[in-house]
């Protein structure tokens, strides 16, 4: 990660946008390139090391429960953006901040503090195991919709600052809207579960997600929704179509997913699901 010196304070120099980006991110708005020039616009002014996107269209204001949830994307290191599926499936209703969050209305800045979660096992599996210390969010809420950009730095980087702070949720007013114009097209539903859904369609092995914690084995997104498709019975063929990629891709994504897990073989995959540490 990087000091708490000089590096992230070049990086943060910056305070007015950059022309370039902005018509990047503008031209990306329904595209896959979206995610990336959002960060990219965002990196000069408030520097982290992801970006998260989201979107919640809420049933209840005061809990999480039975809120339909997008992840619209994410971009930077990683290894955290690879956790965020997992977020959603098993901690985004645990998490304390949520409810805060959907009783919001028009922008909210907020930072979590990480050392006052008290579910451990929340604590541990989204941050302290993939080295996050720090985050902070902006919220757009409007009737039963509510936006999110969530910027997260790792162990050893310096705090957010108060000045990129007020910038962060100064931008808010102009990116809001770009982020609500393209959660609303085909390309930004990367991912819309239910309770139902996930237990029927998404999760092939419940016991898949805890292992890779436990073992402390950083899948890719892709890698570890993959593995999660086989798990659940899907071919590789179905997998890919799923995944809307080439049978070819998926065939990467299966050999990467194989060697970071230490197996060879489909059945290997689900003796090792099955394991108990």
């Amino acid at each position: 990660m990087n000091d708490a010196g000089g590096e992230w304070q070049s990086r943060s120099m910056q305070t007015s946008i950059d022309a370039r980006s902005l018509g990047n991110l503008v031209s990306a708005v329904g595209t896959p390139k979206f995610i990336p020039a959002f960060r990219a616009f965002l990196e000069g002014i408030v520097p982290s090391n992801a970006v998260h996107l989201a979107c919640v269209r809420t049933r209840s204001p005061q809990t999480a429960s039975g809120d339909v949830v997008e992840w619209l994307g994410s971009a930077g290191v990683d290894t955290y953006e690879s956790y965020m599926p997992l977020y959603f499936e098993r901690y985004y209703e645990r998490d304390p901040t949520v409810p805060i969050m959907l009783a919001s209305r028009g922008i909210r800045l907020s930072q979590k503090d990480i050392d006052s979660i008290k579910d451990d096992e929340f604590r541990y599996a989204m941050y302290e195991h993939i080295g996050i210390r720090y985050e902070c969010s902006i919220t757009f809420g409007v009737r039963n919709m509510h936006y999110s950009i969530t910027l997260v730095r790792g162990k050893g980087d310096p705090r957010f600052s108060l000045s990129e702070l007020e910038r962060f949720r100064q931008l808010g007013e102009f990116l809001f809207p770009l982020l609500t114009l393209h959660a609303r097209t085909g390309c930004a539903k990367q991912y819309a579960p239910s309770s139902e859904a996930i237990a029927g369609t998404r999760l092939g092995n419940p016991n898949f997600d805890e292992r890779l914690v436990l073992c402390a084995v950083d899948l890719s997104s892709r890698e570890r929704e993959i593995c999660q498709l086989i798990l659940g019975g899907a071919t590789l063929r179905e997998s890919s179509e799923r995944l809307q990629v080439k049978i070819t891709t998926a065939e990467t994504y299966v050999k990467r997913a194989f060697a970071k897990l230490g197996i060879r073989t489909k059945r290997e995959l689900f003796a090792w699901a099955q394991t108990e540490d």
